[in-house]
């Protein structure tokens, strides 16, 4: 009989220790979950100039946008070329990025940012060259 309201206390501690942890753990894993983040392609600077894509990353957590590195693709039938990649910089309080190409090939881009340990993948929309893109400011 000893024995067995042992094992029932034993039991009841063990669960008890449980609830206590999940509610103390609860929301630190909730915390440690990927945040969104939104890669943009903002517009391509032809050569002569610099032959360049420009954008930007947004993110609630700055870890998302800070250093981040970006990779733009031309999408060529089922097939994506890689053109270039690059880690954004601060300027002001926008993560912007650029990858120089000196290409001017038309057809449509995209850049996406890989998913690192606190964030998640993301894609930009397509960017169609030449018709998405402003055109170029006076000097």
């Amino acid at each position: 009989m000893w024995e067995n309201g042992l094992v029932r206390r034993l039991l009841g501690i063990g669960i008890c220790a449980l609830v206590v942890l999940g509610t103390v753990l609860g929301p630190a894993t909730a915390s440690a979950a990927k945040a969104e983040a939104k890669v943009v392609i903002d517009q391509y600077t032809p050569p002569p100039l610099l032959g360049s894509w420009d954008g930007h990353v947004k993110s609630e957590r700055k870890a998302c946008e800070k250093e981040r590195q970006v990779i733009v693709y031309r999408r060529e039938g089922k097939e994506n070329v890689e053109i270039g990649s690059e880690n954004t910089y601060r300027n002001g309080n926008k993560w912007l990025w650029t990858v120089v190409t000196g290409d001017e090939t038309e057809g449509k881009y995209f850049a996406i940012a890989p998913p690192t340990p606190k964030c998640k993948y993301s894609e930009s929309k397509l960017f169609d060259l030449p018709d998405d893109n402003p055109p170029p400011r006076p000097f």
